[in-house]
């Protein structure tokens, strides 16, 4: 693909995570191109192509099953709004690795040369697993305050450290990632909590404050609980995961949540609700207040919901609840939270041990 652009007469280079993960032998998990071609040259290069919008303007290729992203060269003094209204600007190779977030994302490697660029220092940090920011981090962060989550769950997924200046710059910032479009903050927690490193990625969240316009009951339900369930839900994620078990992200935050969901459902049966009752207004109010920050999108609210729904079945046991309850469209996710919360102590042994016998069967 980068040789059909430079075919074209454009010059293309595969760069970020592509080149990063390649140089460190393990799997790439997205290609990106960068080149002189704007959106237009692009699209028109690359039939089925898509644009895309985000931070930066992106056109989406399709390929032998994957979807390659290519961007315009960032020139110098682009910023979001620049782009989204000057697509057909393209700057160097070296003004739009200045603008890239760490130094081991911003090398560019040419295929039609086969030679590697490295403009910060990017190979050197990768020989030391460093992550470091390219510029002064306090100006990094407060560009775009999305790098700082993106440091976390970088460091855990490469096992680099987070160099000290940028660690140090993340505790004066974290406040600022009350400034990031919910819909962005939601996209890059999911892709925390299903990276396989959940656990390590939401305690660095909460040792560094950055929980707080996320998830703000984090600490409370992770560090500061007596209760276990919540960093057993995650490690539990994690090592499903790595034996290679699909994980949604519907389950692991209803699996996250869970812990505040409980706690409002206590309160409303406490106060004469009925179980299922209660549990739907816990639900819904729960969901509402973690969106407004998080911005849960609708269709994974709603799975969330219905995989909540079925502990209310659980509760009353397998007599009751019915043989029908395994035609829940949610209810494999349902039980597999169900068995976190027997493993957490959290349900009474009898009731555990009753639909494990039925289970069974």
């Amino acid at each position: 693909m980068a040789r059909t652009l430079q075919h074209a007469g454009f010059s293309a280079y595969v760069t970020g995570g592509a080149v990063r993960d390649m140089l460190l032998s393990i799997p790439a998990h997205d290609v990106d191109l960068a080149t002189s071609a704007t959106t237009a040259d692009i699209i028109a290069l690359f039939p089925g192509a898509v644009e895309a919008g985000g931070r930066f303007r992106i056109v989406l290729v399709p390929i032998d099953g994957q979807r390659i992203e290519i961007a315009t060269l960032r020139p110098a003094s682009a910023d979001s709004a620049s782009r989204q209204h000057c697509p057909h600007i393209a700057g160097s190779p070296a003004e739009d690795a200045a603008q890239r977030d760490f130094t081991i994302n911003a090398l560019y490697y040419d295929p039609g040369q086969e030679r590697l660029t490295d403009f910060h220092g990017g190979m050197a940090d990768l020989q030391d697993k460093v992550l470091r920011t390219i510029g002064n981090p306090d100006e990094r962060f407060r560009d775009d305050p999305m790098i700082m989550l993106r440091a976390i769950r970088f460091a855990h997924r490469l096992g680099f450290s987070i160099a000290s200046e940028a660690v140090a710059s993340i505790d004066r910032h974290a406040a600022l990632i009350a400034k990031v479009s919910p819909e962005r903050l939601f996209a890059e927690v999911a892709r925390q909590l299903t990276s396989g490193q959940a656990a390590g990625c939401m305690r660095d969240l909460c040792r560094h404050r950055l929980h707080a316009a996320l998830l703000p009951e984090l600490r409370k339900d992770l560090l500061d609980s007596q209760s276990s369930f919540t960093g057993l839900a995650l490690q539990s994620v994690d090592d499903s995961l790595a034996r290679g078990t699909r994980m949604s992200a519907s389950f692991v935050f209803a699996a996250l949540l869970w812990p505040q969901l409980k706690r409002a459902w206590d309160a409303l049966q406490k106060n004469g609700w009925g179980v299922m009752p209660a549990l739907e207004r816990a639900a819904h109010d729960v969901c509402s207040a973690q969106s407004a920050c998080l911005g849960i999108r609708e269709r994974v609210a709603g799975d969330i919901h219905a995989i909540w729904s079925t502990q209310a079945y659980f509760a009353i046991g397998p007599h009751r609840a019915g043989a029908d309850l395994d035609q829940h469209p949610r209810f494999r996710a349902g039980y597999n939270l169900f068995q976190l919360r027997c493993a957490a102590q959290e349900v009474d042994p009898e009731l555990a041990n009753a639909w494990s016998a039925q289970r069974r069967r």
